[in-house]
């Protein structure tokens, strides 16, 4: 099965190259796409076509299926447009190869580095049985399950999407559900996304004319970063989108100067907001990177281009594409959003019953050399962020001081707004989040921008091999620009060897440590046996009856069979849950029939691992902690008060399915 889930998750990224090919056969230029970069590229694509589906409530299996079809299709007209090309320059490759056989073959080492790496991963994680018992199970494992079967992520007020992400994800998380089971949706982020994001660093490499020893380390800085993994939520996949979205700026600005050429290049423009549209749609946490990266983008085009109102209308384009690709996530969302404006323009008496001050974070704690929770100190990101900082500014000042080639200056410009956008959004996450939060959130931004910036100011550098010019000035630049990737490799390296070690004997990746307990009830609650408790206690409901849901392993649920609002032990803090916090249990009664709820299936046990959690929360500096520990306390008391003395129509081991129907008798 594990063979089998490998070929699958490479004919996904046949497809989805296949889908960014037949966007990008109609650009300038289109010789010079890789393979990833088309890869990323089709899946920016497939997140617009993946919010249409939602929006119209189409994404079923055989709508997943068909884009899935017409991608490999795509993939092999792709095959065939190039296939001349490609013997043409594997010949000249080989008569290069035949003159310097040694010194050609030192190229293939980053791709043997990558393949070593995602052969690991894939044999080691595919399948993975721990999950996050909290955040998977409440949250990430029903989305997309719901998803294939009602045609829609939308429809569930108790759920936080449209606050933590659109939904992209989970749209995506659909294509590995059409084959296999919920054990292997770990694989799009940790061995599918980490291998695209991999070979798209070694695409950026090869593009910018970098040589393979800067591509080498680049690609080790990549490799042993902690990702902070603490659920399937997204990691490498934003990294790899972001790594796409600065490889579509450098295709951009590399139409914009050709001199044989006065035409905007408009689809290109539109494929840059289409990425950074997808990276929107992905994680909320991803908006101010994006932001950031694109008004200091547009920034650095306009100090360098004798033809500003080109460029603005350049960037016009890419505002239209992004706006167009976000469109549909928007448009399903948009009952969500219209509450939040609505809410905070009219306050309700329905807000909780305590009110707490907006600051959430606390900055300075990132400074701090303590330790974190799932591995590494803020020294180690430090450290990355320090780096960033100060290849923003090389970048910068090469480029103002007209130090480099204008070919050079393309990507520097790229390098500058990206490390500036990354040193802008870990520092504003430290004032909206917990400082551990705050480091955890900007991973995927650390990840992507620090070898991308490494790269970028190791080609201004030539390389210095001969040790009788090891001292000079450019062989001490080239050393130093050796040492920049190392710096930031040895503080990782332990906890590397520790995340290689989880994988091999306990086959996860979460940087969290877990007793045998832990995983044996992981292992236990996505089975087939606990899938089959669950729906035998559903079908004791009559069909089309919409349930309230507040059970540890809601993707058990049959969604097809039912209306299921699932509660989620963060949803309940949303602003669009608009129940009435007033103690009045025949209030929250008719707040529940006037959604339309008849049922409700609880798991309750007095002091349990939930109650435990909303009582840690309940001290949390963080306001949307508290409130949701406040509501969710509250709504287990309503229930509770709800039921008493009720009939059940199942009961057992704390699980309990009731009729709101017997309450109006």
């Amino acid at each position: 099965m594990t063979l089998l889930s490998i070929i699958a998750f490479t004919l996904l990224m046949l497809a989805f190259c296949g889908w960014g090919y037949a966007l990008v056969r109609w650009t300038p230029g289109r010789e010079d796409n890789s393979f990833a970069y088309l890869s990323i590229v089709g899946i920016a694509i497939l997140t617009f076509l993946g919010g249409v589906l939602n929006l119209v409530r189409l994404a079923y299996p055989m709508a997943l299926g068909t884009l899935l079809l017409i991608g490999l299709a795509f993939f092999i007209i792709y095959c065939s447009d190039n296939a001349k090309v490609w013997i043409t320059n594997w010949r000249a490759n080989d008569a290069i190869d035949a003159q310097a056989p040694k010194a050609s073959s030192w190229r293939f080492l980053p791709i043997g580095i990558l393949f070593i790496a995602v052969g690991f991963y894939a044999f080691m994680l595919l399948p993975s049985h721990v999950f996050n018992i909290s955040d998977d199970f409440y949250t990430y494992l029903p989305r997309p399950l719901r998803m294939l079967q009602t045609g829609t992520l939308a429809g569930n007020p108790f759920d936080v999407l449209g606050k933590d992400t659109m939904g992209a994800q989970a749209f995506l998380q659909g294509f590995v559900l059409l084959g296999f089971p919920i054990e292997y949706l770990m694989g799009i982020d940790t061995v599918f996304s980490f291998a695209l994001a991999g070979l798209l660093l070694i695409a950026i490499g090869k593009r910018i004319g970098l040589h393979w020893i800067y591509t080498v380390f680049a690609l080790l800085a990549f490799l042993v970063i902690n990702p902070q993994t603490v659920n399937i939520s997204v990691v490498y996949l934003g990294s790899a989108m972001i790594l796409g979205v600065l490889l579509a700026s450098y295709h951009l600005l590399d139409q914009l100067e050709d001199k044989n050429g006065n035409q905007i290049p408009i689809s290109t423009a539109v494929m840059l907001g289409f990425l950074l549209a997808s990276l929107i749609a992905l994680k909320g946490t991803f908006i101010s990177y994006a932001l950031a990266y694109f008004a200091f983008f547009l920034t650095g085009m306009l100090i360098v281009s004798t033809d500003k109102p080109r460029v603005l209308r350049l960037c016009g384009f890419v505002v239209l594409g992004a706006f167009v690709a976000l469109l549909p996530w928007i448009l399903l969302l948009g009952p969500h959003y219209v509450s939040v404006v609505q809410k905070a323009l009219l306050p309700t008496a329905n807000a909780a019953v305590n009110h707490f001050s907006i600051i959430r974070g606390n900055p300075s704690a990132l400074f701090s050399s303590a330790n974190l929770l799932y591995g590494n100190s803020f020294l180690s990101y430090g450290i990355i962020v320090l780096i960033l900082a100060a290849a923003g500014v090389y970048s910068l000042f090469s480029i103002i001081g007209n130090k480099v080639s204008p070919t050079q200056r393309g990507y520097l410009i790229i390098a500058a707004a990206s490390c500036t956008a990354g040193v802008i959004s870990y520092f504003f996450f430290g004032l909206i989040f917990f400082a551990q939060q705050a480091v955890r959130y900007s991973c995927p931004i650390l990840i992507a921008t620090l070898p991308f910036a490494c790269m970028a100011a190791s080609r201004t550098i030539p390389i210095s091999w001969d040790a009788s010019t090891i001292i000079s000035p450019p062989g001490i630049k080239f050393s130093a620009m050796l040492m920049i990737p190392l710096i930031v490799i040895v503080p990782f390296w332990g906890n590397f060897t520790d995340r290689v070690e989880r994988a091999y004997d306990q086959h996860m990746t979460l940087s969290f440590p877990v007793m045998d307990d832990y995983i044996n009830y992981s292992r236990n609650a996505i089975s087939a046996k606990a899938q089959h408790k669950i729906r035998e206690i559903q079908y004791k409901t009559a069909p089309a009856q919409k349930i309230l849901a507040w059970i540890p392993t809601p993707m058990h649920l049959d969604f097809s069979r039912n209306e299921i609002y699932s509660v989620m032990s963060s949803g309940l803090s949303t602003s669009w849950l608009d129940m009435p916090i007033n103690n009045n249990t025949e209030e929250v009664v008719q707040y529940l029939k006037g959604q339309g709820i008849r049922y409700i299936l609880w798991q309750y046990n007095e002091n349990d691992a939930l109650e435990i959690t909303y009582r840690r929360w309940m001290n949390s500096p963080i306001r949307g902690y508290r409130e949701a520990a406040e509501r969710g306390l509250y709504l287990r008391s309503m229930l509770a008060s709800i039921m008493d003395g009720g009939d059940f129509l199942y009961r057992e081991n704390g699980m309990m399915l009731f009729d709101l129907k017997q309450l109006e008798k």
